[in-house]
């Protein structure tokens, strides 16, 4: 595949993804598809059929990679633009990881009970504009124990005690 981007570290993400969805049960959504979160997002939902959703915006990458995934309970779909993204639903957990303003993502997914935002370190959050997205939550915990650092917000759980040994 074309420009396809591979590093251990590009999957720093994965052990919160990972520790979130043994935590919780309900539908996951992801905006973003990528070579770490996708399978494993994809494959931790399909013994259960657990509803995923995985939005793309980049349409060489969404044939190539992304819609590869489609399956019963996993919904992938190719968008023009993230602010045209259905995102009301309940979901367990919303993980953005996408190349638009993620501030504004992040704020429309308050109602999520875990949002999930890679790419998190100071260069990241200014980037994508997540030096603001605090004071839309409750509670965030950051996971740094590789880089890039993956953040977590939530309105709905307190966030002090998540740990990943």
């Amino acid at each position: 595949m074309s420009g396809v981007r591979t590093h251990p570290y590009l999957g720093s993400h994965l052990p919160v993804l990972m520790k979130l969805v043994g935590m919780t049960e309900g539908p996951i959504l992801e905006l973003g598809s990528g070579t770490y979160s996708t399978p494993y997002l994809h494959w931790a939902c399909a013994p259960t059929k657990r509803p995923l959703s995985t939005y793309e915006t980049n349409p060489e990458w969404w044939w190539e990679f992304t819609q590869n995934f489609r399956a019963g309970f996993h919904r992938v779909a190719l968008v023009a633009d993230w602010s045209t993204v259905p995102l009301n639903l309940p979901w367990s957990i919303a993980f953005v990881d996408h190349d638009g303003v993620r501030s504004e993502t992040v704020k429309r997914l308050r109602h999520a009970q875990y949002v999930v935002c890679h790419d998190t370190n100071n260069k990241g959050a200014r980037r994508w504009g997540l030096t603001r997205v605090n004071q839309w939550f409750q509670s965030r915990w950051d996971y740094s124990a590789f880089n890039p650092r993956t953040t977590v917000f939530s309105n709905t759980h307190d966030l002090t005690e998540l740990s990943i040994p």
